[in-house]
């Protein structure tokens, strides 16, 4: 949605989260640190320390997480303390409203002009738990990710809206492709590409209070339970039905 107001030259929409119009020019929207989740009082909130290197990732062959992150099955709860909190001022509010006046038009550009979209997202792994944000003008909770620019592979733009969203920053060839379709989304076709990667250490994550307004680390399970972006409810639903199988083997 940031880059939605950076006005390339021509429309290029994606995954049904992130828009741009047309040679619209100037972005009013910058970045501020933050974040959404409350961490409750009985618990310590993680210690910040600043991220300006890529985070060190564990080895990994395959696109799932590493065989040590161990899947339970049931409704279960991903630690207190990797919800992500902070203050939202009366600014960031205002923020929140432009871009949700930016989104209902730029569906309406979709509802005329039945685009193809091409939208890039990272699903990041701790201790067996993954990364999902939510974006101030949509309902449902998503991994870190946004639309592929004209020129750009989805790899590169998955890094980018990484960064972007939650200020995290890993290696390109840490990414492992993990999902890929192509689906009927808010009046456009959409081809989704999904990639994963595994962190392992603190992981400090900020968001804006503006474009992104939640973030937390989720057990899969717990996560089925949330409002989810489809092609993540149909990723994560294979991911547990794998691993029940290999489980009962």
């Amino acid at each position: 949605m940031r880059s939605l107001l950076r006005g390339p030259k021509k429309l290029h929409f994606a995954s049904g989260r992130r828009t741009q119009i047309d040679r619209l020019g100037v972005n009013p929207f910058k970045p501020m640190a933050g974040a959404s989740f409350e961490v409750p009082a009985n618990r310590a909130a993680p210690e910040k320390t600043p991220i300006d290197m890529p985070i060190p990732l564990s080895p990994t062959e395959t696109c799932a997480p590493s065989s040590s992150a161990q899947i339970r099955l049931g409704r279960v709860r991903a630690d207190a303390s990797m919800r992500y909190a902070g203050r939202v001022t009366l600014l960031d509010r205002l923020y929140q409203v432009g871009y949700r006046l930016g989104y209902q038009l730029v569906r309406l550009l979709w509802l005329l002009l039945r685009p193809t979209t091409h939208g890039a997202l990272v699903v990041v792994w701790k201790e067996g738990s993954l990364l999902l944000v939510r974006n101030s003008y949509v309902s449902y909770f998503s991994p870190p990710g946004g639309y592929v620019r004209g020129g750009e592979t989805a790899k590169h733009a998955a890094l980018r809206e990484l960064e972007e969203e939650t200020g995290l920053k890993v290696a390109p060839d840490q990414l492992k492709l993990c999902h890929e379709e192509t689906h009927n989304w808010e009046f456009k076709r959409d081809h989704v590409t999904m990639f994963d990667v595994e962190v392992v250490g603190q992981v400090d994550v900020h968001v804006d209070h503006r474009e992104v307004i939640a973030a937390g680390f989720y057990a899969p399970e717990e996560a089925l339970t949330l409002n989810l972006f489809p092609p993540l409810r149909r990723r994560l639903e294979k991911y547990i039905a794998s691993r029940v199988v290999v489980a009962a083997s």
